[in-house]
């Protein structure tokens, strides 16, 4: 069984990235993205809760302003990190860091780039491919 969180989070992220690519108004997904940001402590990962706590908000910003082409980036980077301790051991950091990353920082020219706080969530998603514990 999924728990609360992970169905809010997983189905906001998805739903919301889906809704805005296929031009439905922000003002239709943003309550969706407001309430996963409400269960990101509900999250057992610590570093997926560092990642969401910077870069859902900042899709939520972004789709407030109408930048709809950063919104939908932002969440396509999110929509597969790993919300639970059983998605973290099929996970593949090798693949986000090659494929996920990359195809990210492609969308965005040199005045959209990340926010810094945005990058400082880089050792996050590292510790995320990590043996549980830490440690390489």
């Amino acid at each position: 069984m999924t728990d609360a969180f992970d169905e809010i989070i997983r189905s906001a992220v998805i739903s919301s990235r889906t809704l805005l690519r296929n031009g439905r108004s922000p003002d239709d997904v943003i309550p969706l993205m407001l309430e996963a940001v409400g269960c990101i402590d509900d999250i057992p990962l610590l570093p997926t809760q560092i990642i969401l706590r910077a870069w859902l908000p900042e899709a939520i910003r972004a789709a407030e302003r109408g930048n709809i082409d950063r919104a939908v980036a932002v969440l396509n980077f999110l929509h597969n990190l790993p919300l639970t301790p059983q998605e973290r051991e099929r996970w593949s950091l090798d693949y986000f860091l090659v494929i996920e990353l990359p195809t990210f920082l492609d969308t965005f020219g040199l005045n959209e780039v990340p926010t810094v706080d945005m990058l400082q969530t880089l050792d996050a998603i590292v510790t995320l491919g990590l043996p549980e514990g830490g440690g390489a």
